[in-house]
């Protein structure tokens, strides 16, 4: 998803906020202007999660390497967390009519573990758990991604946040068990990405137990489709249903035509905006049924992954 207003406003708050406590005035007005060319010479299709990257560069320029915050301990304690109420919540969604949608709301409520967007709370974190299988939540794509997986051999699961992929575990088992025929690759981040899941927290929580591990190579947030290695690539497009937690995995992915449902909890404000609801409602969003949305949101133009496709797909043309 392209850069909106509000994502352009947010990082270039943020990037203020970054230098807030350096002294030499001249040198954080230049690095400011610099963000904001960065920002506009771009790539057009640019994501919000993706323009880390490059204004990272900007302010090691400026200021130096900037001492990355060690966020292995917060991920265990929130995976340790959610794996002591596992008992609770497993009985929970086993005991409702319908599990795997029942496990779909936990595993919404629990992305609320962001420490990219939210100032988390245990007491708030606890509350939107206890509230996850009454909490509002449209239920219109359910029978579309259970009449994919009914004939699916092959599901892609994109992980968000520590903590939370201790639910996308009990949903991968509760898919896995309805659909014994299903294989899943469960992929998480290849380095620390703020406190997003990585192969440490998956061995933590036994995920190999359900599914095949793998990563995104990256140390980013979201999974931008054309940054990726060929392999993951390969898999998205193998992949015939592909289940995508958090804001990041919607903002890198949106727009791919591929079988994505997302899944994620509306947090921050252009969130907020962009679908009309108020902070913390849940998304539950498939890739292909929301062609009227992209028009009413002003979000078009091609992916950069189908453009990768076509262009790789002449390539092969041109070879042969």
């Amino acid at each position: 998803m392209k850069l909106r207003s509000d994502c352009i406003v947010c990082i270039l708050d943020r990037c203020a906020q970054r230098v807030d406590r350096e002294t030499d005035e001249d040198k954080k007005t230049e690095y400011l202007r610099e963000v904001m060319k960065t920002l506009l010479e771009a790539p057009d299709d640019i994501s919000s999660p993706q323009s880390g990257a490059y204004l990272g560069k900007v302010y090691e320029k400026y200021f130096g390497k900037e001492p990355e915050t060690d966020y292995s301990e917060i991920n265990r304690s929130f995976d340790l967390l959610m794996m002591k109420e596992m008992d609770r919540i497993e009985s929970a969604v086993r005991a409702s009519d319908e599990p795997i949608l029942a496990a779909i709301r936990y595993s919404l409520a629990s992305n609320y573990i962001d420490y990219s967007a939210v100032d988390v709370k245990l007491d708030e974190l606890m509350e939107i758990m206890d509230n996850a299988a009454k909490a509002d939540m449209d239920e219109t794509e359910y029978g579309n991604l259970l009449r994919d997986l009914e004939h699916a051999k092959k599901v892609l699961f994109l992980h968000d946040n520590c903590g939370e992929i201790v639910i996308d575990k009990l949903l991968i088992r509760l898919i896995r068990e309805r659909f014994p025929q299903i294989e899943v690759k469960s992929c998480v981040k290849g380095m620390q990405a703020i406190n997003d899941a990585t192969r440490e927290d998956a061995d933590l929580i036994g995920m190999g137990e359900v599914a095949e591990v793998i990563d995104t190579g990256l140390g980013i947030q979201g999974t931008p489709m054309t940054w990726v290695s060929p392999s993951l690539q390969q898999d998205f497009l193998d992949a015939d249903v592909i289940l995508s937690k958090g804001q990041a995995n919607f903002e890198t992915c949106f727009g791919c035509g591929l079988n994505i449902y997302y899944m994620f909890l509306c947090k921050c404000k252009a969130f907020v905006r962009l679908f009309n609801v108020e902070r913390f409602s849940y998304a539950f969003l498939n890739e292909r049924h929301l062609g009227a949305f992209m028009e009413e949101n002003g979000i078009r133009g091609e992916h950069s992954f189908v453009r990768y496709l076509r262009e790789r797909g002449e390539d092969r043309d041109r070879e042969e």
